[in-house]
């Protein structure tokens, strides 16, 4: 293995994945390091005023209801999705933004990190050597994923029944990810403010310039635990007064075009235009 360093986000009230984690990468003879979670019992209002900054925000922060304290902690709308960005994704991005920073500063090429409801494949090691002999670039490799929205792809490499391809539209999720030191240094310098979920800023190379690939079958997947980020399964769809409902109504056709023209200009202008796209169906 190449100089790459392995990190377990994990909060001190989960000793038990912590020791599912250290379980696995001992049999898969990969060292670790701990990162101590960001608890959304830790997150205050003053924080998520801070930090945060939805897209659409500076349409929407007049509007009643725009920050509320629910059950699980502060919260606030996120006008692109329709609903609340609750305390404990905050946590999560701020566990992950932890996570990077310890690799860079720890002077290694690359890392991967695992949030700690991980199960990992045998065969890891194989697919960051095929990964880590790609050219160099920032590069972000997704080792998992979800909600994966289509399939449109350019090939990029092959590890066994694996490719490593780049997506036209990444999957979500961050339970595992390869990244190097260029590709956490850009990640770094443009993590704030927080405007979307963790998993849902790591897929966007065309806000953050990132090259973005997934390797496919993943090698990675999320265990069938019970979420850590409390109020996440009670999200629901925010009821709009009726001006805002509108308004959100007549900026999402544009939002969704700015980003479908972002993504086509970084890839016009990527490594892999020459390629042609092909399409992969799992």
């Amino acid at each position: 293995m190449p100089d790459i360093r392995s990190y377990v986000i994990n909060l001190d009230r989960a000793p038990e994945r912590l020791a599912a984690m250290a379980t696995q990468l001992q049999s898969l003879r990969l060292p670790y390091e701990r990162i101590t979670a960001v608890d959304a019992a830790t997150v205050t209002e003053d924080m998520v005023t801070s930090v945060t900054a939805p897209r659409l925000g500076v349409l929407f922060k007049a509007m009643p209801g725009y920050r509320q304290n629910a059950t699980s902690g502060p919260t606030i709308y996120w006008p692109e999705v329709g609903r609340y960005f609750v305390a404990g994704e905050i946590g999560c991005y701020l566990s992950h933004g932890r996570a990077l920073q310890a690799f860079v500063d720890s002077g290694a090429q690359a890392a991967l990190v695992f949030e700690d409801d991980a199960e990992i494949d045998a065969d890891i090691a194989d697919v960051i050597n095929a990964i880590h002999r790609l050219p160099p670039r920032a590069r972000i490799v997704k080792l998992e994923g979800i909600q994966a929205s289509y399939e449109t792809n350019y090939p990029v490499a092959s590890v066994g029944e694996r490719n490593v391809m780049m997506m036209l539209k990444p999957s979500t999720g961050a339970a595992g990810y390869y990244i190097n030191r260029a590709g956490a240094e850009q990640i770094l310098a443009r993590l704030f403010p927080i405007r979307e979920p963790f998993d849902a800023f790591l897929r966007q190379y065309w806000s953050h310039g990132v090259e973005v690939l997934e390797a496919r079958p993943f090698p990675v997947r999320q265990r069938p635990l019970a979420t850590m980020i409390p109020g996440r399964n009670e999200q629901r769809r925010a009821r709009l007064p009726l001006p805002y409902a509108v308004l959100r109504g007549a900026c999402m056709p544009g939002l969704k075009l700015s980003r479908l023209l972002r993504r086509m200009l970084y890839l016009a202008k990527g490594p892999y235009r020459g390629q042609g796209l092909s399409r992969h169906t799992r």
